[in-house]
């Protein structure tokens, strides 16, 4: 198959695997998502890395503790002004509508 099609071949079998990002590879409905991914800019120019970190590792662990364990804590944590929480801490956020 050529570089940059939607279905690539992996290495280690001959499944083919699905791309979303591929151009011109989105089924009917993600077409605006796949526009949105093409035109979002890298993290690193979005926020320090270091505060990405922070942020991406701390919503994760609520989500899983939340979930798998059923932490009533994480799951405030997560109803809760996150753009707020994450202030607290130094990060800066702002929420896209």
């Amino acid at each position: 198959m050529p570089p940059g099609s939607a279905l690539t071949s992996c290495e280690s079998n001959s499944m083919p695997s699905y791309n979303p990002f591929a151009r011109g590879s989105a089924p009917v409905g993600t077409r605006r998502f796949t526009t949105m991914v093409e035109q979002m800019k890298p993290s690193s120019e979005l926020t320090p890395g270091e505060h990405a970190y922070r942020m991406i590792n701390s919503l994760g662990l609520a989500r899983f503790d939340a979930t798998l364990r059923g932490s009533a804590d994480a799951a405030a944590i997560l109803d809760s002004d996150l753009v707020a929480l994450m202030a607290e801490h130094g990060i800066a956020v702002e929420v896209w509508q």
